[in-house]
């Protein structure tokens, strides 16, 4: 939660998740016992954008990828509405991720959406880390936000 409330705090924020609605729930209510992590994302203005797979990769792609890359577009334009092409700030993205998957599906977007000034980050967690584990790398990414962000 620390990580999302510095976010929230040097920037505007999204999820983009490859899990099911039902999924992130029962996961929040599992990990944040007695918390409402959905009323907590609506305090904090916080959009969560669900990428979902179809039933066959499109041209060979990784579903996961094209899942992902569609997401973020729809989470990009809602975010930046109006900031594009000359239209005021440029896009400037810090993806957090436990996967490939979203460093390759950001950089695509950004690659088939290109417009002047874009900055594009990402920042690869362990896959399939312990609580334990993930706990102490967020807790010491938190204090970098505003840098990377900044950046």
């Amino acid at each position: 939660l620390a990580l999302l409330r510095t976010a929230r705090e040097v920037a505007r924020v999204a999820i983009v998740t490859l899990a099911t609605h039902d999924w992130l729930k029962n996961s929040a209510r599992r990990l944040f016992q007695g918390f409402d992590f959905g009323n907590f994302l609506r305090e904090q203005g916080i959009a969560v954008y669900h990428a979902q797979m179809s039933k066959g990769p499109p041209n060979g792609d990784d579903p996961r990828i094209a899942a992902k890359k569609k997401a973020m577009l729809r989470c990009l334009q809602a975010l930046y509405v109006g900031r594009g092409r000359g239209g005021g700030p440029r896009w400037n993205v810090v993806s957090v991720g436990d996967s490939v998957v979203e460093q390759i599906a950001l950089k695509e977007v950004f690659k088939e959406h290109a417009r002047c000034g874009l900055v594009c980050k990402t920042v690869k967690l362990a896959e399939e880390p312990t609580l334990e584990r993930l706990t102490y790398t967020v807790e010491a990414l938190v204090p970098h936000l505003s840098s990377l962000v900044k950046f």
